[in-house]
């Protein structure tokens, strides 16, 4: 090879997982279950309009519409309201309405679709029909994505592989906050808990987001026992824990990094507290809560290669190994929190659940490395 050589990054990191049928799990204050719907997406489908590789997030335009974030695959799945397929969205690329391996979606009241393109270090403003409106540049990618009024951007820091390769987040100390279209930090929210080493501090304070009806902003901490509510201003409302059957404040192992030709990173070993937070209308939050810690039967590994050109351009590439064929789990359950931040009831569930979203009185959990797919739930209220 003429010119730079290219150079490979090899990243392993040890993933958890979730989600199948439901049942309720311990009630605390009012009865409340959700009924499964279908699944959209498999895996070993023979139509590859539903066959999803490493999907990350879902949305829904004001016509109940569906739109799955096809990470894997860099595309956009649309579906009717039935979960049929209507069209797809990008393709891999740098260029407008292309992707590389985009984390987090969310559509507009005027149905124009938001993606985290993280693989590309921005945040792309597509219209309905797919064509490209702006892009935000971000100087260390964006991880999860939110649109609030006035089409302002809540974001989280970048997280999981990304983040490690990325350097992190764009907000330094802090966890999440609110930009505008044209990509300047209006509110910041949370502090970081500095774990006395960079690649804990990474994994550490990786944040999942929501927000709520009321304006409200939601964090909620995969390795910390933290749950926060802000006001938009970011004015701190609450902050609370719940009782874990694990300890969650000592990390495993730290993590490890060698750089030659080939970069070889191991993310930090650190007790799952959270899968991911949602909020409905009524301003609950649904968080999804490991029981207990992932055996070594149910782990899975998800390599990640990063070759460089002789110009410098990265081009990713995914694979997962592991226990993939375990798609039953009772490792999981959604804890249900009032506005106030108590916990109202809990669900347990009997499958995988990588990421939560409720869309009207719809729930989705995500089965993001087993099944590559998501499962619909009705929320059932019973008095």
């Amino acid at each position: 090879m003429t010119g730079m050589q290219s150079k490979m990054i090899f990243v392993t990191v040890l993933l958890s997982l979730s989600s199948i049928f439901a049942f309720s799990y311990q009630d605390i204050s009012q009865v409340q279950k959700i009924e499964l719907i279908r699944t959209i997406g498999d895996i070993e489908s023979a139509d590859e309009n539903y066959m999803f590789y490493l999907p990350s997030d879902i949305a829904a335009d004001m016509n109940g519409n569906i739109y799955i974030l096809d990470s894997g695959n860099h595309r956009i799945q649309k579906f009717d309201p039935e979960g049929i397929f209507v069209r797809t969205f990008g393709v891999e690329g740098q260029g407008p309405g292309e992707f590389r391996y985009p984390s987090s979606l969310d559509i507009d009241k005027s149905g124009n679709l938001y993606i985290s393109d993280q693989g590309n270090y921005r945040i792309q403003m597509l219209d309905k029909d797919g064509c490209s409106i702006t892009t935000i540049r971000r100087e260390a990618g964006t991880g999860g994505l939110r649109i609030l009024e006035d089409n302002k951007i809540l974001i989280g820091r970048v997280s999981g592989i990304m983040g490690q390769i990325a350097g992190g987040s764009a907000f330094r100390d802090n966890s999440a906050g609110i930009i505008n279209r044209e990509g300047n930090i209006l509110t910041r929210f949370s502090t970081s808990v500095d774990f006395k080493d960079l690649m804990m501090n990474r994994l550490g304070n990786e944040v999942h987001i929501s927000n709520g009806p009321d304006g409200s902003i939601y964090l909620c901490y995969a390795y910390q026992n933290r749950i926060e509510k802000y006001s938009q201003t970011g004015r701190l409302l609450f902050t609370t824990s719940r009782t874990l059957n694990f300890d969650s404040t000592l990390p495993i192992a730290q993590g490890t990094e060698d750089i030659k030709e080939m970069i070889r990173v191991n993310e930090p070993e650190m007790n799952l507290c959270s899968n991911g937070i949602s909020v409905d209308r009524k301003n609950r939050m649904w968080i999804i809560t490991p029981l207990r810690q992932m055996k070594d039967c149910e782990r899975v590994q998800t390599n990640m290669n990063i070759r460089r050109d002789s110009s410098g351009n990265k081009a990713f590439s995914f694979s997962v190994s592991g226990e993939t064929g375990i798609k039953i789990t009772d490792m999981f359950c959604l804890e249900v929190f009032d506005d106030m931040g108590k916990v109202s009831f809990r669900i347990r569930l009997k499958h995988f659940a990588d990421g939560i979203r409720i869309l009207g009185d719809k729930l989705y959990i995500l089965d993001r490395f087993r099944g590559m797919q998501y499962y619909e739930y009705k929320i059932i209220e019973q008095l």
